[in-house]
């Protein structure tokens, strides 16, 4: 079994897509209902909540910001950096953690939060 990808469940597919193809630097295919971001690996999709409650009953109550993606990066500081300066929300500043990692975390438009990670050299 692998691991294939993440849906997001919003009120505003295009709000989402626009922050998700400026956050990972990619392009996307789709219209308002239903997109899809352009990843290396794993598939990242949007969705519309109305189209959620018609289409996948499993989705129909889940609010918007109810996940978090973590994405692993070359350089967390240099993407925070770039991420200030698209004046995205951050919640956590690069930091340092006892595992070996070094990650932020910021928040999309729906609230989900988003964790750009990378192993410390």
């Amino acid at each position: 079994m692998k691991f294939h990808g993440i849906c997001l469940v919003t009120e505003d597919v295009i709000a989402l897509t626009s922050f998700y193809e400026k956050v990972l630097k990619t392009t996307s295919e789709g219209d308002d209902i239903h997109a899809v971001i352009n990843t290396e690996g794993a598939l990242l999709s949007i969705y519309s909540r109305e189209a959620a409650k018609r289409d996948m009953s499993m989705y129909y109550g889940l609010s918007s910001g109810s996940f978090a993606l973590q994405i692993g990066v070359d350089d967390v500081d240099l993407e925070y950096e770039r991420l200030k300066k698209l004046g995205v929300e951050i919640i956590k500043e690069p930091t340092d953690y006892s595992w070996g990692n070094r990650s932020m975390q910021f928040k999309d438009p729906d609230g989900n939060i988003i964790s750009f990670a990378c192993r410390r050299s």
